[in-house]
């Protein structure tokens, strides 16, 4: 029957659209459901460990998606695997309230991919490389094996070091790593933190806005930082500067405002070239603090000395630079809408709009 092949063609179009950017030759996308209920099926997981049950059976280069869920999903262990973990987005622009929740991501492996989750801890433990983090949530990013160097690591798009663990940095990546990137990233610092990154090497830190508990913080914003590209991040509430083994950095066309010291450093080797210091960013509301909250909005106002300043003139912050900030944190297209007539007759086409919304 005609109605048979047009429905079976509108799920296969439903499919694509929620899931086309999973699915590549090569490569087999697992289903990770910890909803009650949930049935499981061909390469269909269910409960709250369904990610390592998916991991069993995965091999690197597979996908496994993380249906958002009222449950939380306990921690994956990669186990060597260099897979892609991708979830609904932090903050996806759609009425279901529920997201891509892990406890915990214990990511021993090279060539990983985490997109659009809210995880509590990553742990990259030992000198892996290859790695990608965009557009999560996460506490803190730490290495339990006491600072082993990475390589060719991506963090863009997230929310990072929200109320991170007593003593502990937001992001803590190892002495000696090498290509490493942050960008378009807002990041908490505040006490007990010892500073919002530790142990990076030749970094490229830019168009991050990195944010204190209260006007006036004492924090610094790294420590045992060498020889890294820091470039227009705004400091807002926390120091711009190092703690520890801090040489060889080059700040340039970033913006400092409310520390207790907004000074650019320029000793042990570290240089300051067209910073904008003490003044206001002028953001449209971001108020200091140790969580983000979606009603914020962090975009520049007009008149904002840190609009048009950065490198090359672009703007200064998250929204700016390589990688824009995305304040929905999603990965896939998300269906809104499909619209389809209630009935049509047997023989005779259905006509199906379907509105989708992603990037």
């Amino acid at each position: 029957m005609l109605y048979k092949k047009t429905m079976k063609r509108i799920i296969l179009f439903v499919m694509i659209t929620l899931g086309g950017t999973l699915t590549v030759s090569a490569q087999t996308t697992y289903i990770a459901n910890s909803n009650p209920g949930a049935s499981g099926g061909t390469n269909v997981f269910t409960g709250s460990n369904s990610i390592n049950l998916a991991l069993a059976v995965a091999v690197t280069g597979d996908i496994i998606y993380v249906v958002p869920s009222s449950v939380i999903y306990s921690t994956p262990t990669l186990g060597g695997k260099g897979v892609t973990i991708v979830g609904g987005g932090f903050n996806p622009d759609k009425p279901v309230g529920a997201l891509s929740i892990l406890g915990g991501v214990y990511a021993n492996a090279n060539n990983f991919k985490l997109s659009g989750l809210v995880i509590n801890d990553v742990n990259i433990p030992g000198p892996f490389s290859n790695i990608m983090i965009e557009k999560c949530r996460v506490r803190n990013i730490g290495d339990g094996s006491g600072g082993s160097a990475k390589g060719n690591m991506i963090v863009q798009n997230c929310i990072l070091g929200e109320a991170s663990s007593s003593g502990s940095a937001s992001i803590y990546i190892g002495s000696g790593s090498s290509n490493v990137r942050f960008s378009n990233n807002i990041i908490y610092a505040f006490g007990p933190s010892t500073s919002a990154m530790t142990r990076l090497n030749a970094a490229i830190i830019e168009n991050n806005v990195f944010i204190g508990a209260a006007s006036g913080g004492t924090l610094s914003a790294f420590s045992e930082v060498t020889n890294s590209d820091i470039k227009n991040n705004i400091f807002y509430g926390i120091r711009p500067n190092g703690i520890g083994t801090f040489t060889g950095n080059t700040f340039q066309h970033n913006l400092s405002f409310a520390s207790s010291d907004n000074v650019f450093p320029t000793i042990n080797g570290n240089t300051s070239l067209n910073n904008i210091e003490g003044e206001d960013p002028l953001f449209a509301d971001l108020p200091f603090g140790t969580v983000y909250n979606f009603s914020y909005d962090p975009t520049l106002q007009t008149g904002s000395p840190a609009k048009t300043t950065g490198f090359g003139g672009i703007e200064m912050g998250p929204f700016g630079g390589p990688t824009p900030f995305d304040i929905y944190g999603t990965s896939l297209p998300l269906v809104q809408a499909i619209i389809s007539p209630a009935s049509v007759n047997e023989g005779s086409d259905m006509t199906v709009r379907i509105r989708a919304k992603g990037n």
